[in-house]
């Protein structure tokens, strides 16, 4: 059996749950009953006579050849396509009609206009109804370097008639000239993403039929290491003391650190720590650090100077001259 003999099997089994008497007036069903945009809906079509000679589908009230979707003629079995057919809509044997992927657009009244053998024909009316669906977002990417990379983040589907906003940690898009927003809001545009458009994106599509909200998104922005930072800012510490330096740079991931003292290798820690310096430790201390992620690195020098016990700590000396 063929694709096409399933399809018309499994709609003549819906029909057959039915069992409506014969003598009871013939009526459209949809199936469900309010659809989501962008998925499909039957109008079935029950209780329809035995003496039937063709039967038309129409957009609106009134059958008028400008909004025929489809007609079948039973004695020729021939089929037409109306003018508001789109290629995703099929008619069934039993007069019932397929819309595939719906849209906002499609929301209304459908006619199903009946001719019987004997000349007489009737309509059928049914009102459709299509609702916005949940939207979801979509990326080229969940993560991003900082100045480097462009992020687009689409809304989808692209609903008619429907106003899109964009949110990112629970608060309105920040303004940013690096960010653009498509015709229609739905894709949202990162050019060289900087880290405080880091966070969680969420998008909310609104119109007369409903308001829904995506699910978040997440984007993790990489940036860094900014220039390093040495401390305490000391330059001059007392011999037979402790020294202690610490290096810290803002990054993400967190930055890798390495020190040299004088130009020679001496850790691969943020921080150094010596105990009882005395006059050789004196020279510059240069911290480096790296990204790997971002494939960034900078550095600081500092230059540290032992003094005598009782020297001046923590500032140069001070040239005072007395006039006499």
């Amino acid at each position: 059996m063929g694709p096409g003999s399933a399809r018309w099997i499994s709609v003549t089994s819906v029909l057959t749950i039915w069992n409506i008497p014969s003598a009871a007036a013939p009526a459209i069903e949809a199936v469900p009953p309010t659809v989501l945009e962008g998925k499909n809906v039957l109008l079935l079509a029950h209780n329809l006579p035995d003496n039937l000679s063709a039967y038309h589908w129409f957009k609106g009230k009134e059958p008028l050849d400008k909004d025929l979707i489809i007609m079948h003629e039973i004695k020729s079995q021939e089929t037409k396509q109306g003018k508001l057919h789109s290629g995703r809509e099929t008619l069934y044997p039993n007069g019932s009609l397929m819309l595939q992927n719906v849209t906002l657009k499609q929301s209304g009244i459908y006619n199903l206009n009946i001719h019987l053998k004997r000349g007489d024909s009737f309509p059928c009316i049914h009102t459709l109804e299509t609702q916005l669906s949940k939207p979801s977002i979509r990326s080229n990417g969940t993560t991003a370097v900082e100045g480097q990379d462009t992020v687009e983040i689409t809304c989808d589907p692209p609903f008619l008639k429907t106003t899109y906003t964009w949110r990112l940690n629970g608060k309105e898009l920040p303004g940013d000239t690096n960010v653009s927003l498509s015709q229609g809001n739905t894709t949202l545009t990162l050019l060289k993403v900087s880290r405080h458009l880091k966070g969680r994106y969420e998008c909310k599509v609104q119109n007369p039929l409903g308001v829904f909200r995506s699910n978040p998104f997440t984007l993790d922005v990489f940036y860094g290491p900014d220039n390093p930072q040495i401390f305490p800012p000391d330059k001059y510490f007392e011999e037979g003391k402790n020294l202690w330096l610490s290096c810290q740079a803002t990054s993400h991931p967190k930055a890798q650190y390495s020190w040299n003292v004088n130009g020679e290798h001496w850790s691969s820690r943020q921080d150094i720590f010596i105990h009882k310096v005395n006059m050789s430790n004196s020279g510059l201390y240069t911290c480096h650090v790296n990204n790997p992620t971002t494939g960034r690195n900078d550095f600081k020098v500092k230059e540290i100077t032992i003094v005598a016990p009782g020297g001046i700590i923590g500032a140069p000396p001070v040239l005072v001259t007395l006039e006499s």
